[in-house]
């Protein structure tokens, strides 16, 4: 029972691993690193901003209540002339006259009619400031990628390092075993095996700290993807196409489509906020229609020979179609109009250059990726070489031409080539991903 509930456990324990620990490849640490970014959740601010502020402007064209309330005590107000209030006192009629002490609750409504356009001009700049910040939040993303990649092909160089030092420790171990059968045989001395067995230990304590910046790097990618990676799986070469070649064979793209790069349509984007606003700009010039409607109750009404005999309250209303035209905003149109032509010449000023840096670095990456192509291309004979010479240099050393100490800088010699070549296929790969990330790219 124990047996079968020790098996299970370590079922579930494994599956719970695979769950949690799990490889990935570049491109998925790019997309669960933008995922998993707190700047992801900004776009779902700004379209939340957005649909606020839309509904705010559609309803400029519900009507406008405005309720008041108002007291006044006046210092003088129109009276009879005091000949005709002597004539009607005369006749029998009291004449009190307006009172100085006034009041009342009224209520004002407007109803937009016609607004030359100027509410559907700020329904148009929302949107299209909108697009602006979400544009502003993909280059800060796309940003990422280059991060992301530099971590990962961190990880992928010291994978190789690693590889490359545990062969080292297996040929290192190789001759020292091979010593101390030549010890036996009394060819070789118990200094040659001590030497050869420091230089295995000093090999094995250099794979503990690669191991150790492994795990570090690691780390670091697992706070940006959220994810608990334990292998970066390494790109195929072949999937990339050398600076010459000029299509999309092996399925990259060189080359980004126009656009492609969020830079790019930060400044498109900019360009038409500054055209909407120039529009709205226009919509300012145009007279506004509206219909209006007044009411109130309070002393004094609109009957002043009634309020003249009485002061008591009463209920007043009008309404009406008003024509208002703002002519002072033709002062200030023209600079208007020229501070948006000279936000649109510093945008195009921006694009140009983006684009000129675009252009030196993808220069850059070329000249890196055509001259790592041919340090690796020099890299496969070195090493070829390399191993002819430590093979021959292990021969002389059964036939005591040579001592220990010169197999064991041929076998580094041997190890630094192939760290070499290590060195120069992965920043080849890590400059092929820059030269896709300054183009805009897609695997």
């Amino acid at each position: 029972m124990r047996k079968l509930f020790f098996t299970a456990f370590c079922l579930l324990n494994s599956a719970f691993c695979i769950t949690f620990a799990q490889t990935a490849s570049i491109e998925q640490c790019q997309q669960w690193t933008q995922e998993n970014f707190p700047l992801i959740n900004r776009y779902d601010l700004i379209r939340k901003t957005e649909v606020f502020t839309l509904n705010n402007i559609a309803k400029g064209w519900l009507p406008q209540i405005t309720v008041s309330m108002q007291g006044s005590l006046q210092s003088a107000v129109p009276e009879y002339p005091e000949v005709l209030s002597s004539m009607l006192s005369q006749m029998g009629t009291e004449m009190k006259g307006i009172s100085p002490l006034q009041y009342k609750a009224a209520i004002d409504v407007q109803q937009t009619i016609y607004d030359g356009g100027a509410i559907d001009a700020q329904r148009r700049v929302a949107e299209a400031s909108s697009k602006v910040q979400e544009a502003s939040a993909d280059v800060q993303m796309y940003a990422l990628r280059e991060r992301v990649n530099d971590l990962c092909f961190a990880i992928l160089l010291i994978d190789q390092r690693l590889k490359l030092n545990e062969e080292m420790q297996r040929t290192i171990d190789s001759n020292r075993q091979r010593l101390v059968t030549l010890k036996e045989g009394g060819v070789a001395m118990q200094c040659d095996v001590d030497a050869m067995s420091a230089e295995l230990a000093t090999v094995s304590q250099q794979h503990t700290d690669i191991e150790a910046q492994r795990e570090a790097f690691l780390k670091v990618l697992t706070i940006f993807t959220g994810k608990d990676i334990t292998e970066v799986i390494p790109p195929r070469p072949e999937r990339f196409l050398s600076p010459d070649s000029g299509g999309t064979e092996g399925g990259w793209v060189v080359e980004g489509p126009e656009g492609s790069r969020p830079e790019l349509r930060l400044f498109d984007y900019q360009k038409s906020l500054a055209d909407t606003k120039e529009e709205a700009l226009r919509t300012s010039l145009l007279p506004k229609i509206g219909a209006f409607a007044q009411g109130y109750y309070g002393y004094l009404g609109m009957n002043l020979f009634r309020d003249m005999m009485k002061s008591t309250p009463t209920l007043n209303g009008i309404i009406g179609i008003k024509v208002s035209w703002n002519l002072s905003v033709f002062y200030t149109h023209k600079n208007d109009r020229t501070k948006l032509a000279l936000q649109r010449e510093s945008i195009d000023n921006d694009r140009e250059v983006f684009l000129f840096n675009q252009s030196l670095q993808s220069s850059q990456e070329d000249s890196n990726i055509r001259r790592y192509q041919k340090l690796i291309s020099e890299d496969d004979n070195i090493c070829r070489l390399r191993h002819k010479v430590r093979m021959a240099t292990e021969a002389k050393l059964e036939g005591g031409l040579v001592d220990v100490n010169a197999l064991i800088m041929e076998i580094s010699r041997e190890n630094q080539a192939n760290i070499n070549k290590a060195i120069h296929e992965t920043e080849l790969l890590q400059h092929q991903y820059k030269l896709q990330n300054i183009k805009g790219g897609h695997l």
